[in-house]
């Protein structure tokens, strides 16, 4: 065991997915493992969402929503893990104390009325209400955009259209004038 890591069992469809996209080691042989892909992930971020209760000043972790973390995202979990790329040659070297020190985790402890952290609820509470209104907006728009490529490309017919007719027709006009002229 080791401080700030963890090693987690994951789906994988087999040793090249589970290698490259899953960033795993694929396990084999007659273990209770066997055919699965194990993973190694290090802590990166730890958030704490707490409250201060009157009239002590008791600090205590805050429950108001599912867990007592920081980001609505996670479902409030307080803790984030990051994969390690593993290769079966170096599963062991790069689980050691030379790598947890050199990236260590971030700590963070928050005020549950922190602004930030209410903005953030906020704005994941309302992902699934602009999202489609946003995907609407853009197809009217778009929509009126053809309209409108339409329309001009109408006018210019029609214009287009009405000034050969009018070549024709005018001309014919002022020859018959022309020659009525020419008999008198």
């Amino acid at each position: 065991s080791y401080p700030l890591l963890r090693t987690r069992v994951v789906p994988a469809k087999g040793r090249r997915q589970c290698q490259g996209h899953t960033k795993g080691m694929w396990l084999q042989g007659s273990t209770d493992q066997a055919g699965t892909c194990k993973v190694l992930e290090r802590l990166v971020h730890l958030c704490i969402a707490v409250s201060v209760e009157p009239p002590e000043f008791e600090v205590r972790l805050d429950t108001s929503h599912v867990n007592f973390g920081c980001d609505p995202s996670h479902n409030w979990q307080p803790d984030t893990w990051q994969r390690v790329a593993l290769t079966p040659s170096n599963w062991t070297a790069q689980i050691g104390l030379p790598m947890v020190a050199t990236n260590t985790p971030v700590l963070e402890v928050r005020h549950h009325l922190d602004p930030e952290l209410r903005e953030r609820a906020l704005v994941h509470s309302m992902r699934g209400i602009t999202e489609p209104l946003m995907v609407r907006r853009a197809i009217g728009m778009s929509l009126v955009f053809v309209a409108a490529c339409v329309l001009m490309a109408s006018l210019v017919g029609l214009v287009s259209v009405l000034n050969v007719r009018s070549r024709l027709w005018w001309p014919r006009a002022q020859g018959a004038d022309s020659d009525s002229d020419a008999e008198e």
